[in-house]
């Protein structure tokens, strides 16, 4: 991981944390719209009550969108190979990263 990019973002805080902690435990987020990130083979949703929407995408949370692309290439190839070292299904093996 290039930990050079540390200290590039920030956590979310407690409140948003907080909404999307509830609107996962509360089920709202169950059929909602999503949008797909292919590199993680990640759906997140594109709305969650009380969260501003810009958050929920990583890529919109990035300066520059180039460095984004780069980092989230660099952590799907690491969920790849530490994922490797373990033998399960081809059905779970389907729902890691794409590298």
């Amino acid at each position: 991981m290039d930990w050079r990019l540390h200290g590039v973002g920030k956590r979310f805080d407690i409140p948003t944390t907080r909404a999307i902690v509830d609107a996962i435990v509360s089920g709202e987020l169950k059929d909602v719209e999503t949008v797909h990130i292919d590199k993680l083979n990640l759906h997140v949703p594109v709305a969650v009550s009380g969260v501003d929407s810009a958050l929920l995408n990583p890529v919109n949370t990035w300066k520059n969108t180039a460095d984004y692309d780069k980092f989230a290439q660099q952590l799907a190839q690491e969920f790849s190979e530490n994922f490797a070292k373990y033998q399960v299904s081809d059905a779970i093996k389907q729902a890691g990263s794409k590298v």
